[in-house]
């Protein structure tokens, strides 16, 4: 298995390549970063990539959740849909084999709107799982 942070950076560097190119097909902007772990800058559209804190790494399994958050700010609630729409494809479409993992288990999606017109968090939980057999230790 690929360390934890070799898989962020494969993924984030996948992620910005695949997105920026789907958001200049649309009217969105691209955003401002797109990081590893939370963002420092709270006035920017940001895309943070991190291991889901809220979900446990199990090594073990191989599975791995990993956290795509998106930091919203001035955009709003309506186009932030937008903005996950693309997130959800690049990860229904991320090539798993990349970082050692066999597929993605689990998709989970979390907007909250602050504000209608100001600013919005969206939360996509990914787990990428790929299951050992009886010849692995």
């Amino acid at each position: 298995m690929k360390s934890l942070k070799e898989i962020l950076e494969i993924i984030v560097t996948d992620a910005e390549d695949y997105i920026s190119a789907q958001l200049e097909t649309t009217p969105l902007d691209d955003f401002d970063e797109y990081v590893i772990g939370p963002s420092r800058k709270e006035n920017n559209k940001s895309l943070c990539i991190m291991i889901d804190p809220e979900a446990n790494v199990n090594v073990t399994e191989q599975r791995i959740a990993v956290l795509f958050y998106m930091q919203m700010f001035k955009t709003n609630y309506t186009d932030a849909l937008l903005y996950s729409d693309i997130v959800l494809n690049y990860i229904k479409a991320f090539d798993t084999n990349t970082i050692n993992m066999s597929y993605i288990d689990n998709i989970s999606l979390d907007i909250m709107p602050i504000d209608n017109n100001s600013h919005t968090l969206i939360y996509i939980s990914a787990i990428f799982y790929n299951p050992l057999d009886s010849c692995d230790d």
